[in-house]
């Protein structure tokens, strides 16, 4: 996915401890432990972070060789392309509908005679005026 930034790594404690990371707790971040299930397929089930020394991202680790994954997704990046595209269709809608009303108007105006204007060829021809 493009909007994601992942860091996997492994720990291997002897006992449960928090696990204390170089990255500040903000929206968007999740640490994913990598489950290996019976059939041989891995899943990744998310951890519970904490806040931690004034701010940084901490979960509790469990004991022997486990892997995690950290994980960052932009917040509202999907909500964010979504009013995108839709403002982008509204847009192309009002252009559409818009330029198609200016040419009907436009058509209008050509077939339309003006006011006082000859519209019948006969009126073209004046007969001759007799002076007595």
């Amino acid at each position: 996915k493009r909007n994601e930034v992942e860091v996997n790594f492994t720990t291997n404690y002897t006992q449960d401890q928090f696990i204390v990371l170089n990255y500040p707790i903000s929206k968007g971040f999740r640490v994913e432990e990598k489950v290996i299930n019976g059939d041989g397929s891995i899943t990744y089930e998310e951890v519970k972070l904490y806040k931690a020394q004034g701010g940084f991202l901490s979960f509790e680790g469990k004991e022997g060789e486990r892997s995690y994954r950290l994980v960052y997704e932009s917040p509202y990046f999907k909500l964010g392309c979504m009013a995108t595209a839709l403002g982008l269709f509204i847009t192309l809608l009002c252009l559409g509908f818009f330029g198609y009303r200016r040419r009907r108007i436009e058509q209008e105006k050509r077939l339309t005679p003006l006011k006082g204007a000859i519209n019948d060829v006969s009126q073209l021809f004046i007969p001759p005026v007799r002076r007595t």
